[in-house]
């Protein structure tokens, strides 16, 4: 994973990205069939997350993204990182390693009172609760695998401050500014865990690395509940 990893950072360059993956506890070299039709299939019928104020990307991926190349099977949209700011990367691997990379760069805002940026706590939620669905799908559909290595980041995160969403007498409620250049979190989990519980267990741990606080992600209705700030 360490050389994964090192990889991811150099390829986001200086942008902010959401990154999960899944790595099997044992790995072997032909988990997947990068030719297999129902798994390029499941792969072209995925998701993307609507951000809060940037819906034109929201809906499925262009499924004439994907195809085999030499690492397994991918899919990605790379043409507008510069400009609009927003792309995607899926791969999967021919060892069953999956991972799921988004660019949220553009939904970043300036906070006028320092050098802080911020971003939205629906924002990184939605991506990370997009991406942890997509890939846990594809695990159970396509790999015979038990249990996996899930690693969660979010990519050049120095000097970012998170939007409760919620309202106080002076604004929106914001938690603190991370210092680190990398947030990351690590779980392992089996394919009998429930897909809330996960989404809820790295949801939870990246809130509280921006000093803000949330009991239950998820509402009863299964819409998203909003953190606050520890005081």
């Amino acid at each position: 994973m360490k050389i994964r990893e090192e990889e991811w950072i150099n390829f986001v360059g200086n942008h902010v990205w959401s990154i999960v993956s899944l790595t099997p506890l044992n790995i072997s070299n032909d988990s997947i069939d990068p030719l297999n039709q129902d798994l390029r299939k499941s792969i072209s019928t995925l998701k993307l997350p609507q951000f809060y104020d940037y819906t034109r990307i929201s809906g499925n991926i262009n499924q004439f993204n994907t195809r085999p190349n030499e690492y397994g099977v991918i899919n990605e949209e790379l043409r507008h990182i510069k400009q609009e700011k927003f792309g995607h990367k899926i791969q999967v691997f021919r060892n069953g390693h999956c991972e799921f990379m988004i660019c949220l760069e553009g939904v970043v805002f300036s906070l006028n009172t320092s050098s802080t940026r911020g971003l939205r706590y629906e924002d990184i939620a939605r991506s990370f609760t997009t991406q942890i669905e997509d890939l846990i799908n594809i695990w159970t559909r396509h790999l015979e695998l038990n249990d996996m290595l899930l690693t969660t980041l979010i990519t050049n995160a120095t000097n970012i401050n998170l939007s409760s969403g919620r309202k106080t007498w002076n604004g929106d409620e914001f938690g603190f500014p991370v210092t680190s250049q990398v947030l990351k979190y690590n779980k392992n989990i089996n394919r009998f865990e429930t897909l809330e519980s996960v989404q809820e267990s790295v949801i939870k741990r990246f809130v509280n690395y921006f000093g803000l606080n949330i009991d239950r992600v998820f509402g009863e209705d299964g819409k998203l509940n909003q953190p606050s700030k520890l005081y």
